[in-house]
């Protein structure tokens, strides 16, 4: 293997009586080194993976982006030659960004995308047997709320059980863990 740097070679052919002598000199250059970093909130972050949530865009550049001159970006997850790109994952997916600069040297970085599915959420409504509940009847006025989606996710309440009651207008929330 050559290190980088400036090499010089002599090349000589002897006949006996003459020689001829040649030099030739070789310059080694590095590979570009490419680091991928993807946004964060407003930060630029240089992550090996990226765990996002379906139906979100994701925003990638080299760490060179807008520095440096003379180096052409090839990304595997679009069409752009530009040292920053966006898009939006399906599935899981191995983002890869090639350079190549002006002695055609290339280097690359790969980043991991793990895109996780959104929850799906079913409400069901319980109140004596009812789904609409009147003021003036003898039957109780709450409505009892049970999250579910059959999937084996764990749903909690802001109150912190798996189901919310409510007599009034009101707003819960839910958390859904795996699944």
């Amino acid at each position: 293997s050559v290190t980088v740097g400036t090499h010089k070679f002599i090349a000589i052919v002897d006949n006996g009586s003459c020689d001829t002598r040649k030099t030739h000199t070789l310059v080694v250059t590095s590979n570009p080194t490419v680091k991928i970093e993807t946004k964060v909130g407003n930060n630029w972050k240089d992550l090996n993976a990226l765990e996002i949530c379906e139906n979100n865009s994701v925003n990638v550049r080299t760490q060179d982006c807008g520095t440096s001159s003379g180096l052409t970006y090839a990304w595997n997850i679009s069409n752009t030659s530009a040292c920053e790109t966006t898009f939006t994952p399906d599935n899981d997916a191995t983002c890869i960004v090639t350079v190549t600069d002006d002695a055609q040297c290339t280097g690359k970085d790969t980043l991991q995308i793990i895109v996780n599915r959104n929850p799906i959420l079913t409400i069901n409504e319980i109140s004596n047997g009812d789904t609409i509940v009147c003021a003036d009847n003898d039957k109780s006025n709450t409505v009892k709320l049970i999250a579910g989606n059959g999937g084996g996710s764990d749903y909690i309440w802001t109150n912190a059980t798996t189901d919310h009651t409510s007599s009034h207008d009101s707003i819960a929330n839910v958390t859904v863990n795996g699944g």
